[in-house]
């Protein structure tokens, strides 16, 4: 998107690669019916943006979510700065802003993924050094925990023969959290997934 815009969030200008890439039909629509400060997810941080270019006279790569015209959030980047219209003498933006949704995606993707092995390598160290299955899985509730930086959970062991569900190992719930889980965890999603992998489907 390339784009001006005065510091009151008035839409001057945006070619059409900004009008596409916000969801809008036309930029006539942009300029007569939309100020800049409602592109932002949060238009608190227009505010802070007005603020840093109106300091520093510019910004580069300056991190913010915007939001389409349909609502649907994106990541971007921009690089602008503050300037005055010769014919006019007002004060104006001018400035790239880049799409970068997909490369965000993409490094949460690869943390959340690399968080994962962490807790399994972790795990498997357990099992190389023991098979004391309670020893087992103190060490994975605490592993997991640790990597979402969580400080409450707890693992749940399921008999499907036996139509029984037990809490050997938890932290931080209370001791009614054992109890009668099979009729719990049937009714969502969780027990429902093992069975189907239980029966192959």
């Amino acid at each position: 998107m390339i784009y001006t815009t005065n510091p009151q969030g008035d839409i001057l200008d945006m070619n059409q690669a900004g009008v596409d890439l916000m969801g809008y039909s036309s930029i006539k629509e942009l300029v007569q019916k939309i100020n800049i400060r409602k592109l932002y997810k949060r238009e608190i941080d227009r505010e802070k943006f007005v603020e840093v270019i109106s300091r520093d006279g510019f910004t580069k790569d300056y991190d913010v979510e915007f939001k389409k015209k349909d609502g649907t959030p994106i990541h971007t980047l921009i690089s602008s700065r503050r300037y005055e219209n010769h014919k006019t003498h007002e004060v104006e933006f001018e400035g790239i802003v880049k799409d970068i949704t997909h490369r965000k995606q993409s490094e949460q993707i690869i943390k959340e993924r690399n968080r994962e092995l962490s807790i399994l390598n972790r795990v498997a160290v357990v099992l190389n050094n023991t098979l004391n299955l309670e020893h087992i899985l103190e060490v994975t509730l605490k592993e997991v925990l640790r990597a979402l930086r969580l400080e409450t959970g707890g693992l749940f062991l399921i008999d499907h023969n036996s139509q029984t569900i037990k809490l050997p190992i938890k932290t931080g719930l209370p001791d009614q959290a054992g109890k009668n889980l099979w009729k719990a965890f049937s009714e969502i999603t969780c027990l429902e997934n093992t069975l189907c992998r239980r029966k192959g489907r």
